[in-house]
């Protein structure tokens, strides 16, 4: 491999599942890695292990996964899993 050689190769950087690849590599024109629209195929997001994890579960459910697991069922309109379930408030649940 030679000097010209190593400058003339290129990394080949094409799209994938939710992403959009533009550019061409060069100098005046370096790829560009985006997100198209809405997400698909997604499972979960997570920043760090035991910070909590959003897991979508299919069937319009979500689960917000820590120590205190919360389920939102799109579905039948429940959330589960809390833990403040004795409230005073004479609004609570029936604003929004």
């Amino acid at each position: 491999v030679n000097v010209r050689q190593l400058k003339e190769a290129k990394t080949n950087l094409t799209d994938g599942q939710n992403t959009k690849v533009t550019g061409d590599g060069s100098k005046n024109n370096p790829y560009k890695v985006n997100v198209e629209g809405d997400l698909n195929k997604i499972t979960s997001i997570t920043n760090n292990e035991g910070d909590g994890k959003l897991e979508f579960k299919g069937d319009q459910v979500v689960n917000v996964a820590g120590d205190n697991t919360i389920k939102l069922d799109g579905k039948t309109g429940d959330i589960t899993g809390l833990t403040n379930k004795t409230l005073d408030s004479a609004d609570f649940a029936t604003k929004g």
